[in-house]
């Protein structure tokens, strides 16, 4: 058996460590270390004992107290199991910041450096080049996830509904002004937000209502007619998977089938794609997005996609 630890973004690094012991066939035991040294020894054991050491959404030659130290421990780690093979896994923000550092002359070059040598694999397909333009040479591997279990997708709500995720602390990223914007702009047209209270909207809108934090978004998907996630920087969004198992209509910033695309905070663009689909919703010819949700469970089944990072961690 492949023993594999995964230690970075402590929340994703989990997320894998569950679906690679679920999927993995007996061929592969998973373990998470986390960053804070609440257990040392078996967190020190676990390192050792690693046959692979997989790096999860924390980038190299981070320039801040807290990237230096991570670099220091895991190039030790490194010296005391140098059989265990090493992989970077690029999940999102690290490539947004990877580049940034890089802009600015901010990356630390010893620890840069010498993460190129290793093994890096990218979680969404732009991001092999995006990081390509700062000489890392990665590999598309699809970050797995569940999908939404469904026999058949509910039928489309009888109210024209639009779906978000924008969270308080991270608005901005998350197109809020721009959603604000199209809910005043379109007020006819109902938008349901979840992942925060709105502590940003300078007035309540009758047509914006915030949700708050979500566990379970199956009723938010169901009473949904498009999914809307317009950020400038992403992996291939969970909501955006979800939306399409839903068979939901979906407005994105990034190329995928069956999805609308428009550019990052222009607001006549995302209007203009919500009144498209309000057009034809109110001639009664809005269906749901059934060619979606086959791509989305063809191409994105968790099963396979876990399997699939395995493969490359393995091989």
């Amino acid at each position: 058996m492949v023993r594999i630890a995964l230690t970075g973004q402590t929340f994703w690094a989990m997320h894998l460590t569950r679906l690679m012991n679920q999927y993995g066939r007996g061929k592969v035991h998973a373990t998470v270390i986390p960053l804070h040294w609440s257990r040392p020894f078996s967190q020190i054991r676990d390192y050792l004992r690693a046959d692979i050491l997989v790096r999860v959404g924390f980038r190299p030659g981070a320039a801040t107290i807290r990237g230096l130290a991570f670099d220091a421990f895991w190039y030790l780690a490194r010296i005391l199991n140098p059989r265990a093979r090493v992989v970077y896994y690029w999940i999102g923000t690290d490539v947004l910041n990877a580049i940034e550092d890089s802009k600015n002359g901010n990356l630390v070059r010893l620890f840069f450096n010498r993460a190129l040598k290793d093994y890096h694999i990218a979680g969404a397909p732009w991001f092999v080049r995006e990081l390509t333009s700062i000489g890392v040479k990665a590999t598309y591997v699809c970050f797995p996830s569940s999908l939404p279990e469904l026999r058949s997708p509910p039928p489309l709500p009888e109210t024209f509904t639009i779906l978000s995720y924008v969270p308080d602390q991270r608005y901005e990223f998350f197109g809020g002004r721009t959603i604000y914007a199209a809910a005043q702009r379109l007020p006819n047209v109902q938008f349901n937000i979840v992942g925060g209270q709105g502590e940003w909207v300078p007035k309540d809108l009758p047509n914006l209502k915030f949700h708050g934090w979500q566990r379970n978004m199956d009723r938010f998907y169901a009473d949904a007619s498009v999914i809307v996630r317009i950020v400038p920087h992403d992996a291939i969004g969970g909501t955006v998977r979800e939306g399409l198992a839903f068979a939901r209509h979906v407005i994105y910033t990034y190329p995928l089938p069956f999805v609308r695309v428009i550019e990052f905070g222009v607001l006549e663009n995302l209007t203009e794609a919500i009144e498209g689909y309000f057009r034809l919703h109110q001639k009664g010819e809005l269906k749901p997005n059934l060619e979606g949700r086959a791509y989305v469970i063809k191409n994105f089944d968790a099963r396979d996609a876990t399997q699939s990072l395995i493969d490359a961690l393995t091989k």
